[in-house]
């Protein structure tokens, strides 16, 4: 998987999924070939969250399906805090899309958001700057 798409940041993850499986070769394949399909279905909606999304619903028995999931949860989590705090509505929402039940957790980690914007102990960033 690795040799074949190198410059894939995300090839190195799948990677270390299939190898736990009986045959890793076939089944990095087939979550490559997932995540492929799920990337270009949802670059074109949501192209700051698509390889997040990708990367998770590619190891799914139905990845597009789940794909769709992330995607409406992404979308609610959005909107949500949006209404309280825009700036952080789509780092909050790339955090807690895979939840069956968001939106408690973007409340949370919203608040650690807040905290750590406000340069107060109990706030934590995660992924790229602030």
């Amino acid at each position: 998987v690795t040799r074949r798409h190198p410059k894939r940041g995300c090839a190195a993850t799948i990677a270390s999924i299939a190898c736990v499986s009986a045959d890793p070769v076939a089944r990095g394949e087939e979550l490559l070939a997932h995540f492929e399909a799920v990337l270009q279905m949802v670059r074109a909606v949501h192209p700051r969250a698509a390889r997040s999304i990708a990367l998770s619903a590619c190891r799914s028995p139905t990845p597009l399906a789940a794909a769709r999931r992330y995607m409406a949860n992404y979308d609610r989590v959005v909107e949500m805090v949006s209404r309280v705090d825009e700036r952080h509505a789509h780092r909050v929402a790339a955090q807690v899309f895979r939840s069956d039940d968001p939106l408690p957790w973007a409340r949370r980690y919203l608040s650690e958001c807040q905290l750590a914007a406000a340069g107060q102990p109990g706030g934590v960033f995660h992924g790229r700057g602030r």
